[in-house]
């Protein structure tokens, strides 16, 4: 088909061939650029450079061609995408024709998609510089087929004198050739800054030397173990005849010959000489030398030697940054190379306004996007469904991810003291029934049960480590306890205060439970701050949580000990009094202390847990300027009917709840209201 429509091509007039020339050189029917493009375009057409089919097969042997390869491969794994610009932002079409015929390029089975990508970035890299599609078109002029075309092949580009690609297929010179013109063309060229309007020059004509001389090296290795036929030295009898000669080739054979005769010193009563026809590997330095070839290849194409595996002057940090830096500096410009390559010379032909781009390899890149996307939907910056776009997932079916997440505490504020408009509907809405006294119609009813969700997960979150902090704890005090009773010749005592230093442990307690309070105290903070957009720093509500562990923190963990005190004077107390040994009353601490370790611990860990949670939220809303607040209990059936009772309670943010609670879990209320309470507290905003 090629050559049919080439024999067309010749018999095309003067305005025809001028018309190809300006449709791949000029662009716009300009007159002044035509001009231009006249002058700058070569008056005879250049053959590929010199040795391109010879770099071609070495790409086949040389292990210094690794980084083209690597590079190469990874081109043609990157993911791409056929885009149309939109009113707002970029649009991904799906199955587009032209991503369809670069999936399948053309009939053979061979010819994939990695297959077309990979051979053209490896003739890019290789000293030629170029790469050939052709464009194969139907009867109706659309391309529906394309061929990849290796650039020695190519013995011609358009010239004034010669406005077409020659090609002579499988490179055959003695064999017919075809002529493309340039608007049936692809034509990659990494330009040569002598002369960017001639043909092209690849990366690896830079590092030519270096890869032949590793080659030759590999060849002389090579010819080494084979055996060239060249001995390493030779002997020289002066006035021996052949026999003598060949006596003593003999006995030196005998003597030191095999490995048992290695190394051992010749002596010599008669006049001989030895000369040294050949030096050794060693003596070269091949080992040393090739690796050397071996990373000035890798430089040259800036690929990290980790890449490779090699790892001798690597640490965990360089084989992280590894990736990062090729990626950023080598595969992402390739990239674009192609982008911008095909969005000219091939993607125009299947519509305007639509092009060609490979996603964002850059690992850190990436990651910032994604944190910016994730950011700008808890912002209210973009939908759901864009922000389902940027992780890679579907939109949501039925327009359920055309929605905004907006913190709910933005409220729109003019900067010019003008009022700010406001958008009248063309009819009425219908009235809603007014909100009961003392409720509020801020939230709806789903927003404050996600809350609660919310708050929950914060709360629960951080249990985990107040439960091994506290089995820990617990741990030391029976151990302690029980080297306290060894030093006893009997059980003379039931009184625990005996047996520990109660204000030493209070001490040690509430060091290991500060920490824990802070983390609550923070989450809570975070949460409110990411659910109502409040915007307060830690740093504000660092002094709110060092006031609350000062009021509270040591009633707290005296609360806690004294419980473990008054369980080990019941169990002491019938121990005494039933005359136990000292093992015996080992074992009713035990009996104490395995309790304190698990459940007293999982119900002390959420209740402190939820309590700092809701302090750190409480402390957040005050500092945000929130002028009330209100009280959301859960109704599943387990909750205190006193709870129950205030359910949906509102008071002024300074003022108790009628419970006499300042937010669920406050510390200075009884063991009743608090100890394992999951009330939560929300702002009332307006609405």
């Amino acid at each position: 088909m090629l050559i049919e429509r080439s024999h067309i091509q010749r018999k095309m007039g003067l305005r025809e061939r001028f018309n190809l020339i300006k449709s791949a050189f000029a662009g716009l029917p300009n007159g002044s650029l035509l001009k231009m493009a006249q002058r700058f375009m070569p008056m005879y057409g250049e053959p590929p450079r010199r040795s391109t089919e010879d770099w071609i097969e070495l790409y086949n042997k040389s292990p210094r061609m690794n980084p083209i390869h690597q590079i190469a491969s990874d081109v043609a794994t990157s993911a791409y995408g056929i885009y149309k610009t939109g009113d707002t932002k970029k649009i991904k079409l799906q199955n587009s024709p032209v991503e369809t015929i670069l999936r399948k390029p053309n009939p053979l089975t061979e010819m994939t998609e990695y297959v077309l990508f990979y051979i053209t970035q490896v003739y890019l890299l290789l000293p030629a510089g170029e790469s050939f599609w052709i464009k194969e078109r139907n009867g109706l002029g659309r391309i529906t087929e394309l061929w990849p075309v290796p650039p020695n092949w190519v013995t011609e580009i358009p010239s004034k004198s010669y406005p077409y690609f020659k090609i002579f297929p499988q490179g055959n010179m003695r064999a017919g050739f075809i002529e493309v013109p340039p608007m049936d063309m692809i034509y990659f060229k990494k330009p040569d800054v002598a002369n960017p309007y001639l043909r092209g020059v690849g990366r690896a004509e830079g590092i030519g030397d270096e890869i032949e001389t590793d080659e030759y090296m590999a060849k002389y290795q090579k010819r080494f173990f084979f055996n060239d036929a060249i001995p390493p030295m030779v002997g020289q009898m002066p006035g021996a005849d052949e026999a003598v000669i060949n006596r003593t080739e003999e006995y030196w054979a005998q003597k030191y010959g095999g490995y048992n005769n290695a190394h051992k010193v010749a002596w010599l009563n008669w006049e001989a000489k030895f000369q040294l026809l050949k030096e050794t590997n060693k003596d070269m330095d091949f080992i040393e030398s090739r690796k050397y070839l071996r990373d000035i290849s890798n430089q040259h194409f800036n690929i990290p030697p980790e890449l490779f595996g090699i790892l001798e002057n690597s640490n965990r940090s360089t084989i992280d940054a590894a990736y990062y830096l090729y990626t950023k500096n080598v595969l992402r410009k390739e990239l674009k190379f192609i982008d911008d390559t095909l969005n000219r010379q091939l993607i125009p032909e299947f519509g305007e306004g639509i092009y060609l781009e490979h996603d964002n390899v850059v690992p850190e890149d990436s990651e910032f996007e994604l944190k910016k996307a994730s950011e700008g939907l808890k912002n209210g910056g973009i939908t759901v469904d864009e922000w389902r776009l940027k992780n890679g997932w579907d939109e949501l079916p039925d327009g359920k991810g055309k929605i905004l997440y907006t913190p709910l505490n933005m409220i729109p504020t003019s900067l010019t003291g003008e009022p700010l408009p406001t958008n009248v509907p063309a009819r009425e809405p219908p009235e809603e029934p007014p909100p009961e006294p003392g409720k509020s119609k801020a939230l709806t009813d789903e927003q404050k049960n996600q809350m609660w969700h919310v708050m929950d997960k914060a709360a629960v979150k951080n249990e985990r480590p107040f439960i091994n902090a506290l089995k820990k704890y617990f741990q030391q005090q029976q151990d302690k306890i029980n080297k306290s009773l060894e030093k006893s010749m009997k059980a003379a005592t039931d009184d625990p205060d005996e047996l520990l230093d109660w204000q030493a442990e209070n001490a040690t307690l509430l060091a290991v439970m500060t920490p824990l309070w802070k983390q609550s105290f923070g989450e809570g903070a975070t949460t409110a701050n990411e659910l109502f957009g409040f915007g307060i720093g830690f740093d504000v509500l660092n002094p709110k949580f060092l006031d609350w562990v000062k009021e509270n923190g040591a009633e707290q963990v005296k609360k806690i000990n004294d419980t473990t005190k008054e369980k080990l004077r019941v169990a002491l107390s019938e121990g005494v009094a039933d005359g136990e040994s000292i093992p015996k009353l080992r074992d009713r601490v035990s009996e104490v202390m395995t309790e304190a370790k698990t459940s007293r611990a999982v119900k002390i860990a959420r209740t402190e847990t939820h309590n700092t949670v809701n302090t750190g939220t409480f402390e957040t809303y005050v500092a945000g300027n929130v002028k009330k607040k209100e009280w959301l209990t859960t109704i599943d059936g387990r909750e205190r009917v006193a709870h129950a009772k205030i359910n949906r309670q509102i008071v002024d943010i300074d003022k108790p709840f009628s419970n006499g609670l300042m937010y669920p879990g406050d510390s200075r209320g009884p063991a009743a209201q608090v100890v394992h309470c999951r009330c939560t507290l929300l702002p009332v905003l307006p609405d």
